[in-house]
């Protein structure tokens, strides 16, 4: 699990009505209102406490799961504070979820943040109560003498807190007295889920908004080299097309950067049912791959290796399948199978000269970045990625493919531009789960798994 160390947690001042900012390595808010920043906490001197989750939420929970460790350790009531999903930032450590990491690599830097945070406004209540720091405590958003009552709610002291000094080491709570971590809570936009009004990343709208649909290759690799749009043209809604291509027409790399660029060729329109009609319409002639994949030569392929020797892993014992009683020597045959989260994949992105903002259901924020920054060739912190909920993922929106056209379209037309995928390219051109082939075999003998 990832340790902060004073270097690495970095103490963050508030701009003048915001009280006490505390986050991961860096996070805060600069003076620049066009680089706005995160931080995983915010206590207003109004007395609002806004917990922000750095990992983006797909249905796995944890938008409330990682603000509930913060919660734990700055000693507030769960009722009491507003959770937010936190954005793109280069500072913040572990920003993306995908193998069941996100609890596992962050829960020790969750605790201290919130450790942290409820250190400095004891001590903040320690020096003006010119008292010290052992004769206090915390309690349910509140600095409470230990002997006594509450003393300050931690809206009186957010300010006073904000120029403390961020302690190196700070004290985590002992489990047994954990009041959070542990028990039930509901997901933090449940009412919103179940009501129909969870805002997903494809019902997103912006001003001067045009739409795109990618009509590409239904072989593999294939790429565009003309098309004929005389058709698409007169479906009502369809304004331009664009064709997107890695390799040009020698087979040379256009985008050595980003290689997991799909090409295609680009419908625009007023919406997205009207640049899926126009896709359908538009004659390509694609320039095929000189050979292409086939999932059953590769099954056969796989068979073959299971019979060719290989490297041993792990060895235990001395098995012998020959004369058993009760043995199997079965075969696990596993296809290439597609994610297929039930939103589309989607998203939204509006180029102005050598900066991006990108509204995406991206599980992974930090790959988004480079991935926009490489294909733009734009330094990394002039991208901004607005981190949407996902309408499921499932490892299928961990990569950025699905973000590097929507990009290069903004730019080619100068205007915010939402791209959709058509369930037909979702698993035509996924990251798709691997095919494998796998042999098992076991004996048993009186009751017991011998070999």
């Amino acid at each position: 699990m990832s340790e902060l160390n004073r270097r690495e947690f970095v103490k963050l001042g508030a701009a003048a009505s915001a009280g006490l900012l505390i986050g991961l390595p860096g996070v805060g808010r600069t003076g620049n209102s066009d680089a706005e920043l995160h931080p995983l906490i915010r206590i207003g001197t109004d007395g609002r406490i806004t917990v922000y989750a750095q990992n983006p939420e797909m249905g796995q929970g944890v938008k409330t799961a990682l603000p509930m460790m913060i919660a734990e350790e700055l000693d507030v009531d769960w009722s009491t504070i507003n959770v937010e999903q936190a954005d793109w930032d280069s500072r913040l450590q572990n920003q993306f979820s995908g193998g069941s990491l996100s609890i596992r690599l962050n829960y020790n830097a969750m605790r201290q943040a919130g450790a942290s945070a409820r250190a400095m406004l004891l001590t903040a209540a320690a020096n003006r109560l010119n008292r010290p720091v052992t004769a206090l405590g915390t309690r349910s958003g509140h600095v409470v003498d230990r002997s006594g009552g509450p003393l300050f709610a931690y809206a009186e002291l957010a300010e006073a807190a904000s120029a403390v000094p961020v302690p190196d080491s700070p004290d985590l709570k002992g489990t047994q007295n954990f009041t959070l971590i542990g028990t039930s809570v509901a997901d933090v936009n449940l009412q919103e889920i179940s009501s129909g009004q969870q805002q997903y990343s494809l019902d997103l709208k912006l001003p001067n908004m045009l739409y795109a649909v990618v009509k590409r290759c239904p072989q593999g690799d294939g790429q565009p080299a003309s098309f004929d749009a005389t058709d698409a043209k007169a479906v009502p809604g369809v304004i331009s097309f664009h064709m997107l291509r890695n390799t040009d027409h020698g087979g040379r790399i256009i985008l050595p950067n980003c290689p997991n660029f799909v090409s295609g060729v680009a419908v625009l329109a007023t919406s997205t049912w009207a640049a899926m009609q126009g896709a359908r319409k538009l004659n390509v002639e694609w320039q095929l791959p000189d050979s292409r994949d086939d999932s059953d030569e590769l099954m056969q392929e796989f068979e073959k290796a299971l019979g060719l020797e290989s490297e041993i892993v792990r060895n235990d014992g001395e098995a012998e399948f020959g004369d058993q009683e009760h043995s199997i020597d079965v075969t696990y045959r596993l296809p290439f199978l597609a994610h297929v989260p039930m939103e589309p994949m989607n998203c939204t992105a509006h180029v102005r000269g050598d900066r991006c903002e990108v509204w995406a259901p991206t599980q992974n924020p930090p790959m988004a970045a480079e991935a926009v920054a490489k294909i733009l060739e734009i330094p990394q912190e002039n991208v901004t990625i607005n981190v949407m909920r996902s309408g499921g993922g499932f490892g299928r929106r961990f990569y950025a493919d699905f973000i590097t056209d929507t990009v290069l379209l903004s730019r080619e037309f100068g205007q915010p531009v939402k791209t959709v995928w058509s369930r037909e390219d979702d698993v035509r051109h996924g990251y798709f789960r691997p095919a494998s082939v796998q042999r098992v075999r076991a004996a048993v003998s009186e009751g017991r798994v011998s070999h």
